[in-house]
Parts: structure tokens; sequence; C-alpha cells
């Protein structure tokens, strides 16, 4: 409305293409927005942005139709031959609207001042729909047409930038694609609103990387974009123990292998239910973005594979790791020098070790315990080992525990 540039940075798999493209549609519809031009990281995805956004108007029934129901129905008549586009006419009244190619214009009244207003207010028409706007175009930010890019001598008034670098592209040439992505938003995208006039830009995006766009624009102090990152997990809780044993139970699950050659509990029911027992205590602490986020479909058993949000996170962690969790859901990706640190877990260590115990659990022959402990600039590792007559250690503990204190420095030493 104000012409103001914002960044959100969001978890993966929160809608954020979807909260595009139908608010593109809305904005139109309303004709708060002129002309609204969306950007994704590829014409494909810019293709079926604008397809769903399409395939939203052109209804004949429910709340939208209800609506707005002279877009909807011209927008059904147009859809299966988009060339009706051209000569489409309402009692005699020619309408103005563009369906194929890279851009659509929501079907209105070519010219509403010679309209009768018991037409108008027959189709339920608003006031505002009475000015010639709504238009909605979707393409690749790579895209030639970009530059100076106009519809019917209107230029965009809002720009929504979808994502635009992804892990892949920051690996080639040292993260020359972010830097391109990066000169085209300075440069073409920002002077698409033309002479004296104002330009709304909003970037929704995932942080993949410290070298990525989204995570230049996501923070204010290096871009004026009233940059945001959004955690899953805002409040980790206060049971560690309780976490890695649930991790523990879940990978040892999934990874140990029977008779059969297959996982012994392929849907970690035991620790599922180990879960469910425990949830209150596990949970206590914890505040999440969106706690509605988890998988309500039923294991083999009839169960529910997860029943909280964070019980999902948990399960993010324990299949791909914390490195991982951080960045598709907590936009806080480490530097790759940290990823194989944060990565390690006490499931990988035991896995790794002479014993398949339970953790905690020592050898019938140990004879011996050890404690050793490794301190980092983050925090302190330790590990327990328990030794037979022969030597042979078994790993039966192992924990990371991070320091507090002023400046990341630590409490105690």
């Amino acid at each position: 409305k104000f012409g103001r540039k914002k960044c959100i940075a969001a978890p993966r798999g929160d809608g954020k293409s979807s909260i595009f493209r139908y608010l593109a549609l809305k904005y139109a519809l309303e004709r708060r927005v002129k002309f609204f031009l969306l950007l994704a990281s590829t014409g494909s995805q810019a293709c079926e942005s604008l397809a769903a956004i399409k395939e939203k108007l052109a209804c004949e029934s429910g709340p939208l139709f209800e609506d707005y129901p002279l877009e909807c129905s011209l927008a059904a008549y147009i859809a299966p031959a988009p060339s009706r586009a051209r000569n489409v006419t309402v009692h005699g009244h020619g309408i103005r609207s563009h369906w194929p190619g890279a851009h659509i214009i929501i079907p209105q009244f070519a010219q509403p001042a010679d309209v009768p207003q018991k037409l108008l207010d027959g189709y339920g028409v608003k006031p505002d729909a009475q000015k010639l706007a709504g238009i909605i175009m979707a393409m690749g930010w790579k895209s030639s047409e970009i530059q100076g890019r106009n519809v019917l001598d209107m230029r965009p008034d809002f720009v929504a930038l979808d994502d635009l670098d992804n892990r892949d592209s920051l690996a080639s040439e040292m993260g020359s694609v972010a830097e391109k992505i990066e000169r085209q938003i300075e440069t073409n995208i920002a002077g698409l609103g033309g002479v004296s006039k104002k330009l709304g830009m909003v970037m929704l995006c995932t942080v993949p990387a410290k070298a990525s766009v989204a995570y230049r624009y996501s923070d204010p102090a290096i871009k004026p974009w009233s940059g945001i990152r959004v955690k899953r997990i805002k409040t980790w809780p206060t049971n560690v123990g309780l976490r890695d044993q649930y991790i523990d139970l879940r990978q040892r699950g999934k990874k140990t292998m029977g008779p059969d050659g297959k996982p012994v509990d392929p849907d970690a029911r035991e620790a599922h239910r180990f879960y469910v027992a425990n949830q209150a205590a596990i949970e206590a602490g914890s505040e999440l973005s969106n706690p509605n986020d988890y998988v309500r479909d039923e294991a083999a058993d009839g169960t529910p594979l997860e029943i909280s949000g964070l019980e999902h996170a948990y399960n993010f962690i324990a299949d791909y790791g914390l490195a991982a969790f951080e960045t598709e859901y907590q936009n806080n990706p480490p530097d790759e020098a940290e990823e194989q640190d944060v990565m390690l877990t006490a499931y990988h260590v035991r896995a790794n070790s002479r014993s398949d115990y339970e953790r905690y659990v020592c050898p019938a022959d140990t004879v011996l315990v050890t404690r050793g402990a490794d301190l980092s600039h983050g925090g302190v590792y330790w590990v327990s080992v328990a030794w037979n007559q022969d030597a042979c250690g078994a790993i039966v503990d192992f924990d990371y525990a991070k320091f507090e204190g002023m400046d990341g420095l630590p409490m105690a030493a």
C-alpha cells in the first residue's frame, strides 16, 4: 500500500508460495493492486503459480464466487478456450480480459462508466472493481522481459519475490548466482515502478545458506527490508534428556535390521509410544511458530504417525540431522565448517561403537567406566566408556551441552 519493502524468512513447508498466489488474486480482485508481478525461482514455477491462480478464479460456486460472481463466471467461461477473452460480452457490454501467456487480466467491464448501475449491482460489482486494473503476471527472476515491463501502459505497483535462491544455485561458482539475483533485484526489479511511482516489494523465503540472497535480505543490518526470520521452534523444550531418548528410540527402530533384512520398527512406533506417554514432560517449556504442522496420517498399526508439531520437528532432526533442521525450519543455517559437528548425536556415536545395548547400560563384562570431556568454543562434549578386562571399550553415554553466558563466553570451564 505504501511502497515499502519486507523480507520474511519462514520455515520450509509453511505455504509461502500459496500465500503469494492467492494474495495476488485477492488484491487484484479488490483493485488494491493494479499490477501484481510474481517472480519465482524458475519460469516453470512461475507458470505453476499462474495456473493455480487461474484455476482458483475460474469457479462457479463457493465463497469466492459469491463475492465476485462476474469475475468468476467470466473466468470459468474463458478458461476452456482462452481465445474467448478477445470478444466476450455481458448484455452487450464489452469485457476486458486476458488469459493465455505469462499474465492475466481479471475479467471486468471495459467501459464501466457506460454500464447501467442496475447491471453492476446485479453482478455484485464493487465500486473499486469499476477501475481498470487487476493484472497478475508471473515469471522467473532471470527473465529478460522483466526490465521496463508494462501491460496496457501500466507498470507493476507490487512485486512478490518467491524463494529465488536455493542450495543448488549457491553451489556454483562461489555463490555467483546469488550475486546475480541481488543485482537483478537492485537494478531491473527495483526500477519497475517507473518514475515517481511507488513500488511495494515483499520477499518470502527460507534461508538455505549464509551466502544466500535470503540470508542477506532477511537481516535488517545488511539490507533495509525490515527482514525477519521465523523459527519453527521459538523456544526449545527444557528436558533435553527426554528429547535425546526419543530421537535415539526412533533412530534405533528405523535403522536396526531384523533377521528378514528389514527395519524392526520402520514407523518408529516404540519411539511414538514413548512420546505419547511422556508428551507433557517432553514438550514442557517449548513454543512453536506453527504447532499445527505435523503428519496426521495413520501408521501401519492404525496409530497416528505424529501427534504434535514438536514431534514432527524431532522426527526431522532424527532422520536428517540438526543441521538440516536449523536450515529448513529455523532459518539458521550453520557454517559449512560446522555442519558435521552439528549433526553428531548420541546415536551416531553408539552406532559406531562395540555396544549394542540401550543407552546408559554397560555390557556384562564391564570392569571399569571412564568419562572424558572435550571443551569447545560453544560447549562441552562428554563420553562414558565401559571397559572389559581386555581393554575393549563400549560407548554407553554421549552428549553435548551448550555454554550459556554473556557474549558467548562459558559460565565455567
